[in-house]
């Protein structure tokens, strides 16, 4: 009878250390957290965007706008495979463009670059989540 309660432990115990690495497994597979929200942005090249974006995901698809240094309204939208949004933009003067962006596995910030249609990049592109 002695022996069956120090069985149950060790069936227990390696039950739980087999269990650890299929929930880290389940975990990683997980990918990206949602998207959504305000971040703080710094770009470079021409001005494409000035302070702030806000983004909203849907799945794998990202939507978001920000205000350009005139005052307009940039529009975006991508698709989002293994954190990284493929996408283009159009500015309120109907100029349009491609951008790639890459997230923070945390979903707290990004970088990339952006350029205009049939072009190579134009400039950078780095955002922090406002929390």
């Amino acid at each position: 009878m002695k022996r069956f309660p120090f069985l149950s432990g060790v069936v227990a115990a390696t039950a739980v250390i087999f269990a650890i690495p299929a929930y880290n497994a389940g975990a990683q597979m997980m990918g990206t957290p949602n998207l959504t929200g305000t971040y703080n942005i710094q770009a470079t090249g021409d001005t494409l965007l000035v302070g702030t974006v806000r983004l909203t995901q849907q799945g794998s698809t990202v939507v978001g706008s920000g205000r350009t240094k005139s005052g307009g309204t940039l529009q975006f939208s991508g698709n989002l495979t293994n954190n990284k949004l493929d996408g283009t933009w159009r500015a309120p003067n109907n100029e349009t463009g491609w951008l790639t962006i890459n997230f923070q596995q945390n979903g707290r910030g990004f970088s990339g670059e952006w350029g205009y249609h049939g072009r190579k990049a134009n400039g950078n592109i780095v955002g922090t989540r406002r929390m």
